[in-house]
């Protein structure tokens, strides 16, 4: 089968505020404008599908496609990016973008921590839900991104390599600006969508059920540091130096270990749970993630729920 992706592998490192077209591989007669082939796609990168705000931004007159078409396809993306380096190793928490807020056809969706008020949002679990009629109106009412499809020098690159950045991510566009040296009504367009959607993502965090299913594991030699620190029992039968990264892969994308087992899912969450709920309690008890051992191996663990729509690597495909 066609691998498809979207490309944004410079997003999370260089951090270019741009706006450039994105297109669909050979297996689509109507594939959109020029892009990157998902054949050419290398590490880090990802490619695309038939999602998106539908022909928004083409020739004037073409009728937009609904966001929640009944099919289960994703449609749209969005996510803040950037900030600079993480712990090491951590990438998996932020490799599709931090606040992940992701949306199919079937009007499913997928939030990550971090639009609320939550500490630390990038390690707690992404919850799921269905978007209400009335939130699938408001979102793809704000789905008016014609004035951004182009690129040319819509965005300029940043100041700071490192600055955030704010991700909308569809078929045909990938458009990113923290700060949007952009056309007055590009700027308006872009604005108004990214504040639409974070305005809803709170309550949609809130609302959602925790998922269940894979889980994404990555994990950095550790040492039990201060003796203080908690370090928890590693709860699996399988090694954990089998999930300790090379050096290397510290702050690469599409490295991680996905734990597929039901019950060795289920396990890991409970860890998780009780080391979110004793670091809010005593976060002087805790350094950069989470400490754990199985006495032949001591590593610090960092874990994302997998969703639905991303490719063998955990990144995110449409």
């Amino acid at each position: 089968m066609t691998s498809r992706s979207l490309i944004f592998a410079a997003i999370l490192s260089i951090l270019a505020c741009s706006s450039r077209q994105l297109t669909i591989d050979g297996d689509r007669s109507d594939a959109g404008p020029s892009g990157v082939d998902a054949s050419d796609a290398g590490p880090g990168d990802v490619t695309a599908s038939d999602v998106g705000t539908g022909d928004a931004g083409n020739d004037a007159g073409t009728v937009r496609q609904p966001l929640c078409d009944g099919i289960e396809h994703l449609r749209v993306a969005v996510a803040y990016v950037g900030g600079g380096p993480g712990a090491r190793g951590s990438t998996v928490l932020s490799e599709n973008g931090y606040a992940l807020l992701a949306i199919d056809g079937a009007c499913a969706y997928w939030i990550a921590g971090g639009w609320g008020e939550e500490p630390s949002g990038t390690e707690l679990p992404v919850r799921t839900g269905k978007l209400s009629d009335a939130d699938a109106r408001v979102l793809e009412d704000a789905l008016q991104l014609g004035d951004i499809d182009a690129p040319g020098g819509a965005c300029a690159s940043a100041a700071a390599p490192d600055a955030p950045g704010r991700l909308i991510l569809t078929k045909m566009t990938d458009v990113i600006c923290e700060r949007p040296l952009m056309s007055a009504a590009a700027s308006m367009a872009f604005n108004a969508t990214w504040t639409t959607f974070a305005s809803v993502a709170p309550r949609l965090w809130k609302d959602g059920a925790p998922v269940e299913g894979p889980i994404h594991v990555s994990a950095v030699p550790g040492s039990a540091g201060p003796a203080s620190f908690t370090v928890y029992p590693w709860p699996l039968a399988l090694p954990l130096a089998g999930f300790v990264l090379d050096s290397s892969d510290w702050s690469k994308r599409g490295v991680s270990r996905l734990v597929d087992d039901p019950d060795a899912a289920r396990q890991l969450r409970v860890l998780r749970d009780q080391y979110l709920r004793d670091r809010s309690a005593q976060p002087g008890r805790f350094g950069d993630g989470l400490l754990v051992t199985d006495q032949s191996t001591t590593a610090v663990i960092y874990m994302r729920d997998a969703i639905p729509y991303e490719d063998e690597r955990g990144l995110l495909q449409f």
